[in-house]
């Protein structure tokens, strides 16, 4: 019996002191439930997209979508044919007024999404089809690179594209980037940020 009552002092003790330290932390300035923004070590929550189990969220296309792509895929079509007619037509010195035209970058990247998993996606665009869920510190290279959405691919093979501000991004030299992909870099179609 003696055995017995020392260790419901013990268990006793342990609760007093659990209870008491519970008190604390919810009392006054050293609660958790007293923060504000300005607290310190404070820092704003971000929500991204909630995941459900395994399954890929594939959402609809709106119409209005399709039609801006297809637009925006015709646009530099009709550019290089207006730059190819107008060299043509003015001679050497309007190739070399067309320096709007931007060079090929290669570039090497990982995913810095450390919170929640990135999804790479069919489309540019966050209602395209989610093709793979990718986790923190996932490696690849760059395709065609845009302030919003990069085209991408990823050491298996895997195409699509990626949200820029999720991707830490390193320029290298053609030489350093995969032989493999070299010929699917794109220019981008306009001035980066990065």
């Amino acid at each position: 019996m003696k055995h017995n009552s020392r260790i419901f002092i013990a268990l006793f003790a342990f609760f007093v002191i659990v209870a008491l330290g519970a008190l604390f932390m919810l009392n006054g300035s050293s609660s958790v439930f007293s923060r504000d923004a300005k607290s310190i070590g404070a820092t704003t929550a971000v929500m991204s997209q909630t995941v459900v189990g395994d399954e890929p969220v594939v959402e609809a296309t709106l119409p209005e979508e399709n039609q801006q792509e297809e637009a925006k895929e015709e646009v530099p079509e009709e550019t290089a044919e207006e730059a190819d007619s107008a060299g043509a037509d003015s001679g050497a010195d309007s190739g070399e007024g067309a320096g709007a035209e931007r060079a090929k970058r290669y570039i090497t990247f990982k995913t810095t999404n450390s919170y929640t998993v990135l999804r790479l996606r069919e489309a540019p665009s966050e209602s395209a089809k989610i093709l793979h869920k990718m986790p923190y510190k996932t490696p690849g290279y760059i395709l065609k690179p845009g302030n919003t959405w990069c085209k991408v691919v990823l050491e298996t093979g895997a195409v699509g594209y990626f949200a820029t501000e999720y991707l830490g991004m390193t320029e290298v030299t053609a030489e350093d980037y995969p032989e493999e992909y070299r010929d699917m870099v794109e220019a981008p179609d306009e001035d980066l940020d990065f």
